[in-house]
């Protein structure tokens, strides 16, 4: 057989029974994540017929390896615990097999850092920030790497800042992280069993010239941003929610976004722990205060920036507030059947007018109604009841200008 038989044997192999691919996973998988991991390799390789061979070892922690003859691995699909969104629509459009979970629009954190007790500035948040998806990928491609670059470009356009400003501000934040440590909890069955610290960076550089900072990310930091399993929960978020928030903004939606999973919608916090969270230990020392320009100032901007809706009680030990109960809602899912139906005062005003003198609308009303403004008075008070909804926007489609989709785009966007 010549090579090119050879060659052209070989091809039609592949094509009638496909490629083997084999994959080392350091866990076993129940019959539903091999399964999925099986049908993900297939799609992402565009290869349907493909044998996989699957090497599960002892139970063990979920790291992956790359197998020697450059063979590819990929990661089972996981089920996050805190996500606010299917896992699946955050794969990046471009194929990246060693990131095709979490996309670079993405920031996620384990919940462990999102609850700890930090006192960061607000720029030294942004950067902790905006270097999560970065150290997510690199990491993905080089599970040692620890220093990661950011560029006053990126930072500037991340937050709409001016571009020579900028280089000034990150030489100033290679000195001050160099400053920073955080605390946080380690829990077992619900209880706090002990109380750590860490420092957020090792060493920290700015490079004059170059108009980027080198950060150098502890190992605790680094797993924080990257390790995201059942001992692991955490929280994922848009980039796009935090860039117009403020140092209080970006606390609240944190806080608020890791309870997005829970059924209730609430979640209560001790106020001395909300204190520390926010670092007003020593400043507002007023309750009234803390929540006036702490509390409802981040709510403010949480509302106005991101889906989420926020309000919160107080539950109290004798006349002293000791917790409070925030409920969040998550508006960037709702739908016409999740709101009450009703028209807005001026569509009432605008179209109680209008219908006045039809005939069809006014034939049922009590004979004590007689003059055209009491007919316009019952038409708006109509409008105004949502179980006459149904029947008013039947009228106003036949007998008026109405626009229903402008009209449910607007009451979407109330509800909201």
């Amino acid at each position: 057989m010549t090579p090119e038989e050879m060659q052209g044997f070989q091809d039609k192999l592949r094509q009638d029974f496909g490629h083997t691919i084999r994959v080392r996973v350091e866990k076993p998988l129940t019959p539903e994540e091999r399964e999925a991991l099986i049908n993900h390799i297939r799609y992402t390789r565009n290869d349907f017929n493909a044998s996989i061979e699957i090497i599960e070892p002892i139970p063990i922690d979920f790291d992956f390896e790359v197998l020697p003859f450059e063979e590819e691995i990929q990661k089972p699909i996981q089920s996050p615990q805190n996500a606010s969104s299917d896992a699946s629509s955050t794969t990046s459009d471009k194929k990246d097999d060693s990131n095709w979970v979490y996309g670079p629009n993405w920031i996620v954190l384990q919940n462990r850092l999102l609850n700890a007790i930090t006192d960061l500035t607000h720029n030294e948040r942004r950067l902790i920030m905006l270097l999560s998806p970065k150290v997510r990928a690199a990491v993905d491609k080089n599970a040692n790497q620890r220093t990661f670059m950011l560029t006053a470009s990126e930072f500037a356009k991340e937050y709409g800042l001016e571009k020579d400003g900028t280089y000034q501000l990150l030489s100033e934040l290679s000195d001050s992280l160099l400053q920073k440590a955080f605390w946080f909890y380690d829990f077992k069955a619900d209880e706090v069993v002990n109380r750590k610290g860490s420092s957020w960076v090792a060493e920290c550089e700015y490079l004059k010239g170059q108009g980027r900072i080198a950060v150098t990310l502890t190992d605790t930091v680094t797993e924080m941003l990257t390790v995201f399993d059942k001992s692991n929960t955490f929280t994922k978020y848009e980039r796009r929610y935090i860039v117009e928030l403020g140092s209080y903004g970006i606390l609240m939606f944190e806080l608020v976004s890791s309870c997005l999973h829970l059924q209730s919608g609430k979640k209560a916090y001790s106020v001395a722990y909300l204190r520390q969270k926010f670092n007003c230990t020593d400043k507002y020392g007023k309750i009234t205060d803390f929540k006036t320009k702490v509390l409802d100032k981040a709510i403010a901007e949480v509302e106005k920036h991101t889906p989420l809706k926020v309000s919160y009680t107080e539950n109290k030990i004798g006349r002293e507030i000791s917790e409070i109960v925030f409920c969040i809602r998550d508006t960037s899912s709702t739908s016409l059947e999740d709101i009450v139906k009703v028209f807005s005062p001026a569509e009432i005003k605008k179209y109680g007018w209008k219908l006045k003198d039809k005939h069809e609308v006014v034939s049922n009303f009590p004979q004590s109604i007689k003059t055209p403004v009491e007919t316009q008075k019952e038409i708006e008070a109509r409008m105004a009841k949502p179980e006459y909804y149904a029947e008013y926007v039947r009228y106003l489609k036949k007998l008026t200008d109405f626009d229903e989709k402008l009209h449910i785009k607007n009451m979407l966007k109330r509800a909201n």
